[in-house]
Order: structure tokens, then C-alpha cells, then sequence
């Protein structure tokens, strides 16, 4: 247990006293249990998901108006997002900008093309959630954010020195991999006219495991500035990925 708060309060605002005893704090044997590992971390950001999610969730049945329902529902979503997850996830699309063009001294029209490029990518996650409330779909976001976490956890946890081998290099997904199969496969037993949504997580679990291979070659761990900034790019390059998929699937 202290290891998934460990790892939810890495990956949130919430902090939970976990009481440790005199012989933990003397500097017992039980210290390195206490860090999280990747698979923690997945668990602990999709719980994140899902509180925002049923809060979504919660608004498309209250309202009737579908439109309505899924403006609303989508400023619930983000608004309990923004309120539980870590500040540093804020700054992915700043970081990402910054990285398409950096530097400090840029024309006029260079940075016109900057302050567009920022606001679309500003819009773009929400856009895309709407989308979803909009569809009566939004479970789907609880395997996207288990997925983006797989691949942020991927591609920033690569100097972990306890764990060499097969054995314990894919928890992070196989944790994923679970959500993503009961979440999708629940949505299609709730929704019948969303039969496809199971096999549509499938392959999104597939695409997710490919995409870290993709994202290095551009923008390795190791330029950026901090771990932060690069898990901020990392989840939102992942979500973004997975939201459109799972659309592009939902559409066909």
C-alpha cells in the first residue's frame, strides 16, 4: 500500500500520511519498498483517470442535450484532471513548443507561427475529449491515460539499475495492458453499438508499445531540460497518439 501512495503522490497533488512507525523512520529494512516502481506509477495516474472520468461520466447522464452534455462533461473531466494530477503535466504543451522551435529571439512572423502552434496544441487534448463525451464514449479515456503513462514511464525510467532483463521490464505494460482490455471490454458490454471497442484496444496497446521507438528517435529523455518537462511531452505526445486512435476506431 505505501508503495501505490508513494507512486500517487508522485504522479499527483494528493498526500496521503502513511504513518510510518519509529523502526521505518530509523531507517529500517523497509525503505525500498517504498519506491515506486513503473508499474505503480501506471496504476496510480490511471486511478487519477477514472475519478475523472466517472466525474465526465456523471454529467453525460445528467444533462440531456448532447451537446451540452459533452461541453460540460468535458470541463469536468479536465477541471478534476487539473485539480488531481502534478503540476508538472501542465507544461507539456509549453515544453513542446519550445522544442519545435527554440530559442529566444524569433521574428515576428516566426513567433505568430509559434502562438499558433502553441494555442493547437492547447485545444487540441480537449478537442478531442469532446469529442468522446460527444460519442457517449469516455471510457476510452481510462486506457488512454493507462497507455500515455506506459510510454512516459518507457521512456523516462530507462536507468533503473535493480531490473535487468525480460522479467521485469514490461510491468508497466502488462499493468497497462490489463486496463486497457477490462476498460475497453466494459464499454463494449455497456455500449452495443461499441462491439469494437475490445479489439480496438488491442491494437491501441499494440500502437502504444511501437510509439516509444517512434518518440526517441526525435526527442530522446536526455534533451530536455528536466525529467519533468520531458514526462510532461512524453504523456501528452501519448495521449494525443491514443485519443486519436481511439476516435479514428470509434468513427469506423
Amino acid at each position: 500500500m505505501k508503495v501505490f501512495l508513494s507512486a500517487l503522490a508522485t504522479v499527483s497533488r494528493v498526500r496521503i500520511d502513511q504513518n510510518e512507525t519509529p523502526a521505518t523512520s530509523a531507517g529500517g529494512g523497509s525503505q525500498p519498498d517504498s519506491t515506486p516502481g513503473a508499474a505503480w506509477i501506471v496504476l496510480a495516474r490511471t486511478l487519477l483517470a477514472l475519478v475523472a472520468t466517472l466525474a465526465a461520466a456523471l454529467v453525460l447522464w445528467m444533462v440531456k442535450d448532447p451537446l451540452i452534455a459533452a461541453l460540460l462533461a468535458t470541463a469536468a473531466f479536465v477541471a478534476v484532471r487539473f485539480a488531481l494530477t502534478a503540476s508538472y503535466e501542465h507544461d507539456g504543451t509549453v515544453a513542446m513548443v519550445q522544442k519545435l522551435r527554440p530559442g529566444k529571439t524569433l521574428s515576428e512572423t516566426e513567433l505568430y507561427y509559434r502562438n499558433a502552434i502553441f494555442n493547437l496544441l492547447l485545444v487540441l487534448r480537449p478537442l478531442a475529449i469532446f469529442c468522446l463525451c460527444l460519442r457517449y464514449s469516455c471510457i476510452w479515456l481510462v486506457p488512454c491515460a493507462a497507455l500515455a503513462t506506459a510510454i512516459m514511464t518507457e521512456l523516462t525510467t530507462t536507468d533503473d539499475s535493480s531490473a535487468t532483463g525480460l522479467a521485469a521490464l514490461p510491468r508497466h505494460w502488462l499493468a497497462a495492458a490489463g486496463i486497457v482490455l477490462v476498460a475497453a471490454g466494459m464499454g463494449s458490454r455497456l455500449s452495443p453499438d461499441r462491439d469494437g471497442m475490445f479489439i480496438l484496444g488491442i491494437l491501441a496497446t499494440v500502437f502504444a508499445w511501437l510509439l516509444p521507438a517512434m518518440i526517441t528517435k526525435f526527442w530522446p529523455a536526455r534533451e530536455f531540460a528536466s525529467l519533468d518537462q520531458a514526462r510532461a511531452v512524453y504523456l501528452y505526445l501519448g495521449e494525443i497518439a491514443i485519443l486519436g486512435l481511439g476516435l479514428l476506431g470509434l468513427a469506423l
